[in-house]
């Protein structure tokens, strides 16, 4: 049988591979850089342990456990402790905590007495037509100003690494958008529909990414990537990179890029699993795909972003230090 093609070695790549190994169906994973895991690399040094890229992962469908128990990574995974679920925003320079009740949204000092006002007023506030509305705009709209920048905007920032403005929220939060569609309003959604997301949520498997546990394991991330690296053997090609690809009537060609001969190695497989970035997939020739679609794959926009990892000795801060801080942009 000829072995079917992944391309790209992030994550989402070496998962394929994985499952396909486990119906015993061939692969090869072509990775055109040195190593696999994509952005998730973790650097142990000195007693500290650092993540380069992503630092959890979150639980939010059946597929992230069974995925870990395939692997055998169950008694190494980490999650937070129940007393670390506090989430806070700086506001002018003061740590304020994000309130998760209504009780204690109607008592925070993160939101002026004005917010809290134009918050009441959302479930009195119309539906709207627009067929893709921003983020930002939906928000506003609905919440007001400082719901986006002290309760949003922090937390799009943590998840997307992107600006509201530029997020759909019909396709980023797809259950707020049904929520107004459907009710409209969020807060009467959110009390009359509590029943039945619950209820659907039970009988898909799925939970909600408010609710969901965030997971890591002992020695971080890379211990996801490097065991499924481990699972693969000599199925992986790395430094080898795909130029092109063409069908050929029963299957496709590949024109490969490895090792020093860098241009004009073919090989044949059934099938090709694209699992590189978009701009990666672009640089590409497809023989039969329209240079309109692949001229849509270069205008992903991939939001720059730099981690910076810091420690401190922790009898010099006062803080808890009992949930995940953002900053606002005047911080």
């Amino acid at each position: 049988m000829t072995p079917v093609a992944i391309v790209g070695g992030g994550v989402t790549g070496l998962t394929a591979a994985f499952y396909l190994q486990r119906l015993n169906i061939p692969f090869t994973l072509y990775e055109a850089s040195g190593r696999v895991g994509g952005l998730i690399q973790t650097t142990c040094r000195d007693g500290f342990l650092v993540e380069h890229g992503p630092n959890t992962i979150l639980e939010s469908v059946p597929e992230v456990a069974a995925l870990v128990k395939d692997l055998e990574l169950t008694a190494r995974c980490l999650y937070p402790a129940a007393e670390m679920k506090a989430r806070y925003v700086v506001r002018n320079g003061k740590t304020q905590r994000v309130p998760q009740s209504a009780v204690a949204a109607a008592r925070t000092p993160l939101l002026s007495v004005k917010a809290k006002l134009r918050i009441m007023a959302e479930p009195f506030i119309s539906r709207t037509a627009l067929v893709d509305e921003a983020l930002s705009e939906f928000v506003v709209r609905r919440l007001g100003v400082e719901v986006l920048d002290y309760l949003i905007d922090p937390f799009v920032g943590g998840v997307y690494a992107g600006d509201p403005g530029r997020l759909s929220v019909e396709h980023a939060f797809p259950k707020l958008h049904k929520l107004e569609q459907t009710y409209g309003s969020l807060i009467k959604g959110s009390l009359v529909g509590a029943r039945a997301r619950k209820k659907r949520e039970r009988a898909e498997g799925t939970v909600s990414k408010t609710s969901a546990r965030m997971l890591s394991f002992e020695g971080g991330l890379s211990v996801l990537v490097d065991r499924l690296r481990a699972k693969l053997g000599n199925a992986v090609e790395l430094g080898t990179a795909v130029k092109a690809m063409r069908p050929n009537g029963w299957g496709w060609t590949l024109e490969l890029a490895t090792g020093h001969i860098r241009e004009g190695t073919i090989r044949e497989h059934s099938a090709v699993l694209l699992c590189a970035p978009a701009h990666r997939v672009a640089q590409m020739k497809i023989l039969g795909v329209a240079a309109a679609e692949m001229e849509s794959l270069r205008t992903v926009y991939y939001p720059p972003i730099a981690r910076v990892a810091v420690a401190f000795p922790r009898d010099k801060i006062a803080h808890a230090l009992d949930g995940i801080w953002s900053a606002d942009s005047e911080a």
